[in-house]
């Protein structure tokens, strides 16, 4: 039989289910067990060795990246920068060796007029002209210590920033492990937690492993909170099943703004309906 002119679409919508799965129709109905925690913690130290001179915050302060939390002893290497930028800010030493060429300028003017006129020798020249050349080279030397100095007082003043302490992420100051006096070299003087936005994690049954994706919205019940339950996104799910439990962990993403909700507390969570399936349309000619 003869194939007709006209191509044939067939569409097939494949629903994305894991074949391990109960049902991810099932999914919203279940309620699952989560932790609610900081998106990240940092043990903020120095980069060199000291004594730390001043601490500016204490436990639960809330700073912002950037912001100074301690200072180590920098005595030195305050006076060594001082030096340093003098160093990189004076001008005599260009300006002398400017006045040098100008007047070895002048001068070989001057020997050029009389060469042709026949009154002075070759020798007289060439010695101006030598002259001309030191006074340039001197010139250019001064600028290059110049530059040379600028460069000198960047590595001071870094040298100087590394005295000083500041927070890599905004967030609240969890915990002061170092205090003036002290001496730190590579232990931690502050911990910092970023809890905007916060990081939920739900352990699932490895029955729903594929079920989940990233972007579903989540519903989050927090233990000591009994007001609106908060809505969370899922930023990542686990490739791998643990095989001592049979579990996979879910991690959700809350935004906290007003700093409202306190990490560190159990949660329930339970996930929308409506983001539970993926599809896929093929279409076959």
């Amino acid at each position: 039989m003869p194939s007709s002119p006209l191509s044939k679409t067939l569409i097939i919508t494949l629903c994305c289910l894991n074949p391990y799965s109960a049902g991810a129709q099932d999914l919203s109905s279940e309620i699952f067990d989560c932790l609610i925690e900081p998106k990240m913690s940092v043990l903020v130290g120095a980069p060199i060795q000291g004594i730390i001179d001043t601490l500016e915050v204490e436990r639960s302060d809330f700073v912002e990246a950037g912001q100074v939390l301690a200072t180590l002893r920098s005595e030195v290497e305050v006076a060594a920068m001082e030096h340093a930028r003098v160093r990189a800010t004076m001008e005599s030493d260009i300006q002398a060796r400017e006045a040098d060429l100008e007047l070895a300028e002048v001068n070989m003017r001057r020997i050029d007029e009389l060469i042709e006129k026949q009154l002075v020798s070759a020798q007289q020249r060439d010695e101006a002209f030598a002259q001309q050349q030191v006074a340039r080279m001197a010139l250019r030397q001064a600028r290059d210590n110049k530059r040379l100095y600028e460069h000198e007082y960047v590595r001071a003043r870094e040298i100087v920033e590394q005295r000083i302490v500041r927070s890599p992420i905004s967030g609240v100051v969890v915990e002061v492990r170092a205090y003036p006096g002290e001496f730190v070299f590579e232990n931690p003087i502050v911990a910092v937690a970023k809890i905007d936005p916060l990081r939920g994690e739900a352990i699932l049954p490895a029955r729903y492993f594929g079920s989940m994706n990233e972007q579903m919205i989540a519903s989050i019940e927090p233990e000591i909170q009994s007001a609106t339950p908060l809505s969370g996104v899922v930023s990542s799910v686990d490739r791998l099943i643990d095989a001592a439990s049979g579990t996979f962990s879910v991690y959700l993403e809350l935004p906290n703004s007003d700093n409202a909700t306190p990490a560190g507390q159990r949660c329930t969570v339970t996930f929308s309906e409506a983001n539970l399936f993926s599809t896929e349309t093929t279409s076959i000619r």
